[in-house]
């Protein structure tokens, strides 16, 4: 998952955090009523196992193939006990910049399952901020949806504060294959839209995903390719 940096250029007017906020919320409940949009295969397994008293442990690493500009590599590590979740990210919210965060697990399981992860966090390094945050996930049979989001409250400059949006819809059609359509709203690469639509391939093997995504497959100017491995235990 791509995490978005500041764009170089005169500062913009934003929302007020709440009301991004509510927005991101919003957009996550929306998905679990429609049962449209989760977490990338590892990330899920990882968290249907989050139910008892033993740590489960996950880490995803992704290269992105930028075009015009030095490719990035980005990196999420996470730990659940039971309803604890934390997390730490690098190079997530802006390049350079590491960030914190500690979250409950809520998980109810059905026919439909739906997975929410609200979180709050710390960004430190080139950024210094406070990132409210929410995962959610909804699966229905060989369908899964997820959304990714979270606010970005710049400490020393409010009007760099940003919300970011990540978003999958997935089909499982067997033999550990996933695939599906990706959506992302980022401010990290000059050279690509602030919003950008793409698709992805994963493949699981035992405790690792391996995955593509491709964002605008026909505008090769400002095609991004991201390459991903994730680890489960």
């Amino acid at each position: 998952m791509t995490r978005p940096a500041f764009r170089a250029g005169a500062p913009r007017r934003h929302p007020t955090p709440w009301t991004r906020l509510a927005c991101a919320l919003s957009l996550a409940a929306t998905c679990a009523e429609l049962a449209a949009q989760g977490l990338d295969t590892a990330q899920r397994r990882r968290l249907e196992r989050a139910t008892g008293t033993d740590w489960v442990l996950g880490a995803t690493v992704q290269r992105a193939l930028v075009p015009g500009e030095p490719d990035t590599t980005l990196g999420v590590v996470a730990a659940d006990r039971g309803p604890l979740h934390l997390e730490g990210r690098w190079n997530y919210e802006a390049q350079g910049a590491g960030s914190l965060f500690a979250g409950i697990n809520l998980r109810r399981d059905g026919d439909v399952a739906l997975t929410l992860v609200p979180m709050l966090g710390v960004a430190f390094g080139t950024l210094r901020g406070i990132v409210p945050a929410l995962e959610a996930s909804v699966s229905w049979r060989a369908l899964d949806a997820s959304i990714e989001a979270e606010y970005v409250r710049d400490l020393d400059d409010r009007e760099r504060s940003f919300l970011y949006a990540w978003s999958e819809l997935g089909v499982s059609p067997g033999g550990g294959w996933r695939l599906g359509l990706v959506g992302q709203r980022t401010r990290r690469w000059t050279a690509l839209r602030d919003t950008q639509r793409g698709v992805f391939a994963q493949l699981e093997l035992g405790r690792t995903a391996w995955g593509v995504y491709v964002f605008e497959p026909a505008d090769a100017p400002r095609r991004l390719v991201l390459l991903m491995l994730s680890l489960g235990y």
